[in-house]
């Protein structure tokens, strides 16, 4: 909606200002951002080291090791899917707050699932911070209903922020523009009416200003700033609410308690270098909608300088290139080997002695010669290349390694370690020296989460159906906002998403598949250790197996459990609990002879015992097959990865070698 009364906010022109406010006090963070994705993309010798070498016709190899360091923290961090779980503070409201995590999941599951999250954790890891974006959009062209998605900006350059925020998602920051970049004709579409040669008529008196006009395209701000407004809370027998001045007085004069209170709005525009392209408007919610995601920041001072994974990498793989280039270059450069022969020995054969150092021939024909009895020619060895240049491209290896905290056994390679335990532990090395990045990605996280519960009220604030999704995956529309009349004629909301007040809590781990096998293994291990367990939960075991008909194996099993055991937790019996002829006063029987009570139609316990082991050991048959067959499953695959991994190594191998006689050759 549109406010009228916009004194109170910022013009275009000083909106202009703080953009390039931004823009100047955050340049060099921007400009070693730019770099680190320059270094990750490949591009690691700069404009005047390509024309110094092409001028002179020197090599100039470039071996880029950063994404492999990159791609094993943000793998790590796509395995290990982050959960957001959402706390009531009263235990009536625990149905609500139900009913908001499955909202949400449905809302992460339409923005793009876990990989929302991942994209500027990525992010973070190869240029310093990322960004996600919580926006409302109409659900279909043809409905008034609105929902809320969540949004990776896809260029984190793009983002700009007030430079006295210093929280690390900048949840504190009073303002924050996204710049987008948009050709002529989208401009005239987007927004008609304006004029569009003059858009770059603003001047700024910044050190470094944005240009926004370039060539065809034209930049164009979408800027968000916070307002605060005085308000009153009033507390009363009844409760908390919120009243106007005059009314906070009235109730403080009737003896009610007053408190004076600041209340944040959020507001939006859209301008270009020399107008307003879209007026204010106010955004439902108290939250900026943009979250940063954070890979290192060192606060210097009033200074904060951000650091990627790669940061520091960059100068050892630069160094990398050089040394190799340099190896390339000297044995290029090296005398060729010499023969030792006489003029008669290869008369014959000159043109084939002749291209002896070039030609892929596997003999050299001579004659000998009787001046030289028992004389052949003699191959005299060039002088080695110099060894520094290659103990020299190991040690900054070994830098990259270091300064990212990476080591062989995080990116699997053999090491000295023999045992699981060992390995592992080398390889926690390598994830704790680097658990920021995911440490940061939940705090990013958890405030996204804080957002949607402001916002989730303010735009699901009618009646309608929505769907949920749980934890394991599955599926279930709920009607929320729901009018009901109880037996008196009381009307009640049901699923009411006003009511209560809620936080958030954000884990990262394992998915639920695989939380899931892990707990069928566990339960195995359970009962072989206590057998008699295994009468009373061989359903859970089943339920958690992951196979096909598993679930209707687990249901099966249920019937054979005693139904006293199959209580819900109210106490009530559990609803599918067979009822034996005769209704309800046939459920038991006197007890005969010190025996408990059984049902008539129920089988002899001993029976029923024996149909429990037997399902029992048959479901330990099938895990024991199942768990076999993915063993050796898993040792095939292994396998074929060692091969594959030979392949690709030998593959390299010769790639490099055809590099580098292809340099040899044009030297």
């Amino acid at each position: 909606m549109t406010d009228t009364s916009q004194s109170h906010l910022s013009t275009p022109e000083q909106v202009r200002n703080r953009i390039e406010e931004a823009w100047n006090s955050d340049y060099q963070n921007r400009k070693e951002s730019r770099i680190d994705l320059e270094y990750l993309a490949g591009r690691q010798w700069t404009k005047e080291e390509e024309a110094a070498r092409q001028k002179t016709n020197r090599p100039m190899l470039t071996f880029n090791r950063l994404p492999t360091f990159v791609q094993q923290v943000v793998n790590d961090i796509r395995q290990n899917k982050p959960s957001i779980s959402i706390v009531p503070e009263e235990d009536e409201d625990k149905e609500v707050s139900e009913v908001y995590e499955g909202l949400i999941r449905q809302i992460e599951y339409k923005s793009g699932g876990p990989a929302i999250y991942a994209a500027p954790a990525a992010d973070a890891v190869s240029s310093s911070i990322g960004f996600l974006r919580v926006k409302t959009d109409y659900v279909d062209e043809k409905s008034f209903d609105q929902e809320i998605l969540i949004e990776h900006i896809i260029d984190p350059g793009s983002v700009y922020f007030d430079p006295y925020a210093t929280r690390q998602d900048k949840s504190d920051a009073d303002y924050m523009v996204v710049l987008e970049n948009v050709s002529e004709e989208e401009f005239k579409r987007r927004f008609p009416g304006k004029d569009l040669d003059d858009v770059d008529e603003y001047e700024s008196d910044y050190d470094h200003v944005i240009d926004w006009a370039e060539g065809e395209n034209v930049k164009i701000a979408e800027y968000y700033e916070v307002r605060t407004e005085k308000g009153w809370l009033v507390g009363t027998d009844e409760g908390v609410s919120e009243a106007t001045r005059q009314v906070a007085q009235q109730w403080e004069q009737a003896g009610a308690q007053v408190r004076e209170v600041e209340k944040r709005t959020i507001w939006r525009c859209v301008v270009s270098g020399s107008q307003m392209l879209e007026e204010w408007e106010l955004l439902p919610g108290k939250h900026m909608p943009i979250v940063a995601v954070v890979g290192s920041e060192i606060r210097l001072g009033s200074e904060t300088v951000r650091t990627s994974l790669i940061r520091f990498a960059r100068d050892p793989q630069k160094l990398y290139n050089y040394w190799r280039s340099s190896a390339a270059e000297a044995i290029g450069q090296a005398p060729k080997s010499k023969w030792l022969v006489t003029q008669k020995m290869i008369a014959k054969f000159k043109k084939s002695w002749g291209v002896a150092n070039s030609s892929p021939s596997p003999y050299l024909q001579y004659e000998p010669d009787e001046n030289a009895p028992g004389a052949m020619p003699k191959q005299i060895a060039p002088p080695a290349p110099p060894s520094a240049m290659w103990q020299e491209s190991q040690i900054v290896v070994e830098d990259m390694k270091a300064v990212t905290g990476i080591f062989d056994a995080s990116l699997g390679a053999g090491g000295n370690e023999t045992s699981g335990k060992a390995i592992m532990a080398r390889q926690r090395e390598g994830d704790t020296s680097n658990y920021h990045y995911t440490d940061n990605l939940e705090k990013a996280i958890r405030r996204v989460g804080e957002i949607l519960i402001d916002l989730i009220p303010k735009i699901y604030d009618n009646e309608r159906i929505v769907r949920l999704i749980g934890e394991d995956g599955s599926e279930k529309t709920v009607t929320i906002n729901q009018q009901v009349e109880d037996e008196d004629g009381i009307v009640q909301t049901l699923n009411d998403l006003r009511k209560g007040k809620y936080h958030v809590r954000v884990s990262t781990g394992p998915s639920y598949m695989t939380k899931r096998i892990e707990s069928a293994d566990s339960m195995m291990s359970f009962i072989q250790a206590v057998p008699q367990a295994g009468n009373v939960i061989a359903d859970l075991i089943a339920k958690n197996m992951d196979w096909p008909g598993a679930d209707n194996i687990a249901d099966r099993l249920r019937k054979m459990v005693p139904p006293e055991l199959l209580e819900h937790e109210g106490g009530e019996p559990r609803s599918d609990a067979p009822m034996p002829a005769g209704g309800p006063e046939m459920t038991k029987q006197p007890a005969q002879d010190g025996q408990p009570p059984q049902s008539p139609l129920a089988p002899p316990q001993d029976e029923a015992q024996g149909k429990l082991q037997d399902a029992m050991m048959q479901i330990q048959l099938q895990t024991a097959t199942a768990k076999a067959e993915y063993e050796q499953n898993r040792a095939a695959l292994e396998e074929l990865k060692v091969e594959a991994q030979a392949l690709e190594n030998e593959r390299a191998m010769n790639n490099r070698q055809e590099t580098e006689m292809e340099t040899i050759n044009g030297y």
